[in-house]
């Protein structure tokens, strides 16, 4: 980060602060936005979509609903006794012949 940007924060008051905050946090959310209405638009119902779970492991599922700002997936369950719907968001998922990048905790790097 830019040191200079940081001494520029760190003379600058609480209420210009959170003004800085506020622009800050409506960038991201309009960042995210976009990048989920990109790759909501390259996708469609019945789609094989992958995501990486909180655990860091790569999951695979058919997209069967696509909302608003979500989609509803299908996991067939590993062990064939059923399956299981996850509601995810859009900017999480891929297709799935598009390897996703996994995140190594030993190394603290996406490969």
């Amino acid at each position: 980060m830019n040191t200079d940007l940081l001494c520029d924060l760190a003379e600058m008051s609480v209420e210009e602060l959170k003004k800085v905050n506020t622009i800050v946090v409506d960038l991201i959310k309009n960042k995210r936005r976009l990048e989920s209405a990109l790759v909501k638009a390259t996708m469609k119902v019945g789609d094989k979509v992958a995501w990486t779970g909180r655990d860091g492991e790569l999951h695979t599922g058919t997209l069967d609903k696509m909302n608003r700002t979500k989609a509803r997936v299908v996991q067939q369950d590993i062990q064939g006794r059923g399956s299981l719907t996850w509601t995810i968001p859009f900017n999480l998922l891929s297709l799935a012949h598009k390897p996703l990048p996994v995140f190594d905790p030993t190394t603290g790097e996406w490969e």
